[in-house]
């Protein structure tokens, strides 16, 4: 019963994520935000952006000052900004269409191949606005014009993505956990005897095909009624639990755990 009351729960936020996300409009006409307030969050945001040019970079830097405390990291290659991604959290990425080692679009086909989730805006010359729509497509969050930059559309762009962006991954933490609550027990967090039998059957295909033995370890608790009977039940679980997390620490990231 808990599992299914626990699995209605995340069904109901996923619902109302999707409606959230429904409501949020690239043209949400005027926005009432003041400084350091997108998405209620007052710290500094970090920003990457990937330059085509150092005036593209100092005049879109110069609007952000204005708008939100942030600090704006420019790089210079499409395999710069990869290189930054990886050792940097970064808010938000921007990205020309243009790189000298190439595009913005290739830039949203591989964060998507990594599963990121930093939203990228693309920002693209008036001749190249064509391309907006084909990059939303295949990953970017949105996109903007250059020349048509001003202090309240950013502003607007900005604080729909970072919408988007936390929404997305609410939904995706709430599918996370739905996923979590049909493949694992619930009392202990180890995979349960659906996934016990999924993984004992692909281990003895695998074990055939490649000639190498298959061992599976059983662990049971003696008695183990009588604890309950003697301690309650309560005592019982968190035995279980415990034990649970103890197996945990002492098996290999290859090996499965279930109950």
């Amino acid at each position: 019963r808990a599992r299914l009351v626990s699995i209605k729960t995340a069904v109901q936020r996923i619902v109302q994520i999707t409606k959230k996300l429904a409501s949020v409009r690239e043209d949400s006409g005027k926005l009432d935000v003041k400084k350091n307030e997108i998405s209620g969050r007052t710290q500094t945001y970090k920003l990457l952006y990937a330059a085509g040019s150092d005036e593209d970079f100092s005049i879109l830097n110069h609007f952000m000052k204005n708008i939100v405390q942030c600090e704006m990291t420019k790089s210079d290659t499409l395999a710069q900004t990869l290189d930054q991604l990886s050792g940097s959290d970064f808010d938000l990425i921007f990205t020309d269409n243009l790189l000298p080692d190439g595009t913005g679009l290739e830039l949203v086909s591989r964060l998507k191949r990594m599963r990121s989730d930093i939203p990228v805006i693309l920002t693209l010359e008036r001749q190249e606005a064509s391309t907006g729509p084909e990059a939303v497509a295949k990953g970017a969050f949105t996109y903007f014009i250059k020349e048509e930059i001003t202090t309240g559309n950013i502003l607007s762009v900005m604080q729909n993505t970072l919408q988007k962006a936390k929404i997305i991954r609410d939904i995706e933490d709430a599918r996370n956990r739905i996923t979590m609550i049909a493949r694992k027990d619930y009392l202990t967090r180890l995979y349960n005897r659906r996934c016990f039998e999924q993984a004992l059957e692909a281990e003895i295909l695998k074990s055939k095909r490649y000639n190498t033995e298959l061992s599976v370890l059983v662990i049971d608790f003696d008695n183990f009624s009588e604890v309950n009977r003697a301690y309650g039940y309560d005592s019982g679980d968190t035995i279980l639990a415990t034990s649970a997390a103890l197996i945990q620490t002492m098996v290999r990231k290859t090996d499965v755990v279930c109950r």
